[in-house]
């Protein structure tokens, strides 16, 4: 869980001052999240996500940053990030990145029907469709590759047999001869 990080109308003045947004009008904290604190702002220019990046670093950030954009670059449906005015994917703040999307409006949905379930399916077949830029890494701090680092942590929980099974089960039957290509790794509600 995140360590969530509050700001200041004076702290999120600065962050703002290194974008080109118009003043803010009301700075709501979002609920959720698990690596993030984040705010919705309304400015007189629209309404905006900021985001503290609670347990990414700055490569992450810019991965993420330099994601989003590809993906609305190849049509795909996404949040929109804005450039700080010097060309920024984010800007650091008490030592956490941070960077602002546009908001997209919309509700929490727990229970989705069988149309949504449908319209995610197919967002997601449009996703899969997309090359992975050629900058994207490879490898990711939750992938096969950081399983070690838990499973050889001498915990004692009921966790580390399971995690293990897996990473047994994906070596010997992962084919790394397979196209590769971009999935969403966390859909929920």
């Amino acid at each position: 869980m995140a360590d969530y990080t509050g700001l200041s109308p004076d702290e999120v003045k600065t962050i703002l001052n290194r974008y080109d947004l118009a003043e803010v009008v009301t700075i709501t904290p979002l609920a959720g999240g698990q690596a993030n604190s984040s705010f919705k702002l309304t400015t007189r220019s629209g309404v905006f996500i900021l985001s503290v990046c609670d347990e990414k670093g700055p490569d992450e950030v810019k991965t993420l940053v330099h994601l989003l954009l590809y993906l609305q670059k190849n049509a795909f449906p996404t949040s929109r990030p804005l450039l700080t005015r010097e060309g920024d994917a984010f800007v650091m703040h008490r030592g956490k990145p941070v960077y602002i999307k546009e908001y997209l409006p919309g509700e929490v949905v727990n229970s989705l029907s069988l149309e949504m379930i449908y319209q995610v399916g197919e967002q997601m077949a449009g996703l899969h469709q997309i090359s992975p830029p050629d900058d994207l890494p490879l490898k990711f701090p939750y992938g096969i590759e950081s399983f070690a680092v838990v499973t050889d942590s001498k915990m004692d929980h009921p966790y580390l047999p399971w995690l293990e099974e897996k990473r047994t089960f994906i070596s010997l039957n992962l084919d790394i001869s397979c196209k590769t290509g971009l999935v969403h790794g966390d859909i929920y509600w």
